[in-house]
């Protein structure tokens, strides 16, 4: 799973919208990002690609543009986003942190 993008984004539990490329070449755009702690538990969940529409009582809902046949897929899903993200904020501080500093030799690269 790679990260294409993350724009941060607090307010209540929503932390931030993203953008994927799945293993599979699929780009996912428009996943949220959740997070809600209990004393000391975290949970943490994605909301996926929706639009909103109009119901005939005149409420606003949402209805997803993607899902998962199960609900074992969902987290499976769920759990390589967010390892793959963080792994990205992790490159994202330390590219932070290294700026204005001298920047290491980087390796030449490999011809394969």
């Amino acid at each position: 799973m790679k990260i294409l993008k993350f724009k941060e984004y607090a307010k209540n539990t929503l932390k931030g919208f993203i953008e994927v490329e799945t293993p599979q070449g699929m780009v996912i755009k428009g996943l949220t990002w959740h997070q809600k702690e209990d004393g000391d538990k975290v949970s943490e969940w994605l909301g996926l690609p929706a639009r909103e529409y109009t119901k005939e009582d005149g409420s606003k809902a949402w209805a997803n543009q993607l899902d998962f046949v199960t609900r074992n897929l969902y987290w499976d899903f769920v759990t390589a986003v967010l390892e793959a993200l963080k792994a990205h904020l992790d490159a994202e501080k330390l590219k932070e942190a290294w700026s204005g500093e001298e920047q290491p030799e980087q390796p030449a690269e490999t011809p394969f």
